[in-house]
This record gives structure tokens, sequence and C-alpha cells, in this order.
């Protein structure tokens, strides 16, 4: 049986794949503030998976981000595994934080993009232990960020005497956790602020294409009940865990109809989902941008989001 939907006040965030110029992304930023959007990430990848579409590094670039806007929370969607040793990362993060004046959430999750290893000579690790990996990461980010300082850690990631200034945020920046599989979900129900999913539809190049809404929003019901399941191994209220829905696979064509993009939000809350982020509108198969997706995505900000959110 179901559990009934977690009834909240819906969030709304866009989603940057940070392609060159630099002034384009900052324009594209300063956008989507004004238009009225919570959250607003970037990709966290080495520009050799996606030459074209990620171009510059995440976390200098939120930097820069925090500098450039002044009201919505800053993110990655999300930073993997592979290339960050928690003490840097934690380090990073505590530096936007204080840039953004406390809008930072960090995204983590395993990674799995093949250039993201290879480029830094790091293994291809198997499944298992890319959780065993990032449960330790959330651990020590976790205690750092609260101003621990780590002075021995023997691990996969070997820490002594590491320390951070602390963030402004109390007691830490919120940690997101991307999970789709039972160990990973099983993870974020125990340690992570808010858990985000693809809501259903399968990674890229993982051999399987785009999945009707229909099979998508069954296989996000599992994942929903996975997830309230291990919330109460975890003896956790399920309703302190933010649910996060990153829009994969849709089409920027959602932003032409008000009715589509109502539907579309309304079919995920009935699941539970209280937040919703969309990819930052762009032509599919040129990856240019698109004057009429984003005159969509300004008229469904203006006149659908504000409905959406008055009807929690």
């Amino acid at each position: 049986m179901d559990s009934p939907a977690i009834r909240t006040r819906p969030r709304f965030g866009l989603m940057y794949l940070q392609a060159a110029p630099f002034e384009d992304v900052v324009e594209r930023v300063r956008l989507g503030e004004a238009m009225g959007f919570d959250s607003l990430w970037v990709a966290d990848h080495m520009t050799g998976q996606y030459p074209g579409l990620v171009s510059f590094e995440a976390w200098a670039l939120l930097g820069a981000l925090a500098m450039s806007t002044t009201r919505a929370r800053l993110g990655t969607l999300v930073t993997p595994i592979t290339f960050r040793h928690p003490s840097l990362l934690a380090m990073s993060a505590t530096t936007v934080d204080h840039a953004s004046g406390g809008r930072l959430e960090i995204g983590l999750g395993i990674g799995g993009a093949p250039v993201d290893t290879t480029v830094v000579g790091a293994e291809d690790w198997p499944g298992p232990e890319r959780v065993a990996r990032l449960e330790e990461q959330v651990d020590l980010l976790d205690r750092l960020l609260r101003g621990e300082t780590v002075e021995r850690h023997e691990g996969r990631y070997p820490t002594d005497g590491a320390v951070v200034t602390p963030p402004l945020q109390r007691p830490r920046p919120p940690l997101v956790i991307a999970a789709d599989g039972p160990r990973l979900i099983d993870l974020a129900a125990r340690r992570a602020d808010a858990w985000n999913t693809l809501g259903g539809q399968p990674m890229r190049g993982a051999g399987a294409g785009e999945v009707s809404l229909t099979e998508a929003l069954d296989s996000t019901r599992r994942r929903v009940r996975l997830l309230d399941e291990a919330c109460e191994r975890a003896g956790r209220d399920r309703g302190s865990i933010r649910r996060m829905l990153l829009a994969y696979r849709v089409s920027p064509e959602l932003f032409l109809s008000a009715d589509a993009f109502a539907e579309y939000v309304g079919r995920y809350r009935d699941l539970g989902m209280d937040e919703f982020v969309f990819y930052w509108p762009f032509d599919l198969r040129t990856f240019g941008r698109v004057r009429a997706y984003e005159s969509g995505l300004e008229r469904i900000a203006a006149d659908v989001i504000p409905s959406l959110r008055g009807r929690a």
C-alpha cells in the first residue's frame, strides 16, 4: 500500500550545463533568479565528458555565481566521489557558503561518467565500492562542516589534522544525496537533508532509452516506498527529508504548455515530491539556446509556478 504524499510548499529550481562563454552562464543564472526560481544548480564533471556543454569547474563557478546572485540557493547536482577528497570539498563548500551569504546546498553522488575517472587516474570502482566511498565522504563532510577537527582518519580518504572555517549555515549547509538504488536510498534516509532522484528515467549511456511517463512514475513510486521504509528503519520522520526531482530526459517543449507543465509537476507531487529542478532549456540536437523555450520558461515562472506553490 502506497504511503500518503507529503504535502509541503513546492520549491522550483534550474539546472545549468555551464557551457562557455562564461558571461552567458552568468546571464542565464541571473535570469533564473530574476524569474523567481528557488535554487540554481550546476553540473560537476570534467570537461571531456560533455564537450561543449560543461566548460567550467563547478566549485570555482559557484563562487563566482555566489557574487552574481542575491537570493536563490546554489549547489551542485551532483559532486561525485571520483575526484574530490572530502577535506578539500569541505573547504570549497564553506568558501562558497560564505561568499553566498549562507545559500549553499551540497549535492553528492557516486559518479559514473568514465572520463571523470580516467582524467584523474582513479579506478573505475564497482557499485558497492562507490557507495562505501560516498558514505565515508558524507561522514567526513558532516564532521568537518559542523566544526570538528578530524585528527586522524584511516580509510578510503585518509585524513590527518583536517579542519575548515565553519560555514555560515548551522549546523552546516544541507547535504543532497542522489540515490536511485536501494543501498544509496538507505544512505540518503540516514544521512541526507534532501534526496534527489531522476524521476524514474535511466541514466544516458546505461544501455536503456527514455521510458514513458507512466513507467517513470511507477519506478519513482517504488523508490519513494524504499525511502519511506529506510526512514522507518533509521527511526527518522520521513517528512524530515526533502524529496527532489531532477527532471531528467524531459524535453524543453514542456515549457511551451502551461497545462503540460502543471500536469507533470502534479503527477510527481502526488508521489510526495516537493522540489522540482528543470534543466535550463536548450536545443536537444545542437545544445544551443532557443529563445522560444526561454520565453516559455519565463511564462511558466510568472503564470504557473506561483499557482502550484499556492496549492500546497
